[in-house]
């Protein structure tokens, strides 16, 4: 069996930059072949698909818009009355994954708020 792995672009390289984008090519240059990450939605998807392309790496993962994360969100899958914010979010998701040729969207399910 072949293991394969990629760098969780979220988690790894923070010690050096706070940028997301710039991590791409940390990852590439550390031998990574394949990243993923959580949220890349605060940058315009033509700047990810540049990153990515510039590191040349693959995108095997991101995880669908999660909603609003300074509120704790992540995820709208489960939230009642909000079916029409979802199908919107995984619109986006979807854009994103298809821009950067990845083919997995992890689907974030949310939680409810007491």
């Amino acid at each position: 069996m072949v293991l394969k792995f990629s760098a969780n672009l979220s988690l790894m390289f923070t010690e050096t930059t706070d940028n997301l984008l710039e991590r791409y090519q940390l990852a590439s240059q550390a031998g990574f072949k394949a990243v993923e990450f959580t949220f890349p939605y605060q940058y315009p998807v033509e700047d990810v698909v540049k990153a990515k392309s510039a590191a040349n790496v693959d995108q095997i993962l991101i995880n669908a818009y999660p909603g609003d994360t300074e509120r704790g969100e992540l995820g709208l899958a489960i939230m009642s009355g909000r079916q029409d914010e979802f199908r919107e979010s995984l619109e986006k998701s979807m854009e994103y994954a298809t821009a950067l040729n990845c083919n997995k969207i992890h689907i974030m399910a949310g939680k409810k708020f007491a």
